[in-house]
């Protein structure tokens, strides 16, 4: 597993961040103002190697020698609301 790295922004206000929710989660409950979002992307990698060995002249066997499957978040992007300072209770 592959946790990325973490990104995170303090630039934008409470309204941009409860924007940025709805267009990723296609819409929020009534009477939520997130204070705080968090955004990532899941994504796979998959690399193989096969080894071949003749066993006739028109035929071969073919085996599956390495696999490697990474699995993680690349970058993960978290949204605070500015107003709050870091270090601060609500940040």
């Amino acid at each position: 597993m592959d946790y990325g790295t973490v990104r995170y922004d303090n630039t934008r206000t409470r309204e941009q961040i409860q924007a940025m929710a709805i267009g990723t989660a296609g819409r929020i409950g009534d009477g939520v103002h997130p204070a705080g979002l968090t955004v990532s992307e899941f994504a796979t990698r998959i690399s193989a190697a096969v080894q071949i060995r003749p066993i006739s002249n028109s035929a071969y066997c073919v085996w599956l020698s390495e696999l490697d499957v990474s699995l993680g978040y690349p970058e993960i992007a978290i949204y605070v609301d500015r107003r709050y300072a870091r270090r601060s209770c609500q940040y």
